[in-house]
């Protein structure tokens, strides 16, 4: 959900005779973002995550931005669509000894832009499958609280983009309480 501006009077007198928007705003109203919560995931990584909001800056690790974490990535939203995302690299420097230090203790983090694109639209068997993989490849991270094959079968029941959110919300749950 993307938060109202609060717009000075002075600043609605420019905008009135004919002060382009651009000029005086870093807001852009045209700027499109994926449908929260959506589901990342990183088919190098095996990893998946549910995120509940879609942002246009994030602070992230030099390491990432070496990685390509984001050029890799796919977004399902909750509306039925596939996301891509980018960082803005420009203001960052990767010269030879902070690639050399990223890779250590040293992984320096920075904010960065992030520009979307909507792909395309997906099937549920798309998302289903990209789930079942991070499960596959999991190192008691989305098993931290669940066993393996009832979360694959969950998983493998969902119908819908909430039965998805559902399970993920299960998942994190303690259930030796």
């Amino acid at each position: 959900m993307i938060e109202p501006l609060a717009i000075s009077p002075k600043v609605l007198d420019l905008l009135k005779y004919g002060t382009p928007f651009r000029f005086c705003c870093s807001y852009q109203a045209s700027y499109e973002l994926p449908a929260v919560p959506y589901f990342l995931f990183d088919p190098k990584k095996h990893f998946i995550d549910l995120e509940d909001a879609a942002q246009t800056r994030r602070v992230v690790t030099l390491l990432s931005l070496l990685d390509d974490f984001d050029a890799r990535s796919i977004v399902y939203d909750s509306e039925g669509s596939v996301w891509s995302f980018l960082y803005d690299r420009s203001k960052s420097s990767m010269g030879f000894v902070g690639r050399v230090l990223a890779n250590t203790v040293y992984n320096p983090k920075r904010e960065v832009v992030v520009s979307w694109s909507r792909v395309r639209q997906y099937g549920f068997q798309e998302l289903r499958e990209a789930y079942l993989d991070a499960v596959e490849a999991d190192d008691d991270i989305l098993t931290q609280h669940v066993e393996q094959e009832e979360l694959q079968e969950r998983v493998r029941r969902c119908i819908d983009f909430n039965d998805f959110v559902e399970t993920w919300q299960w998942m994190n749950t303690d259930h030796d309480e």
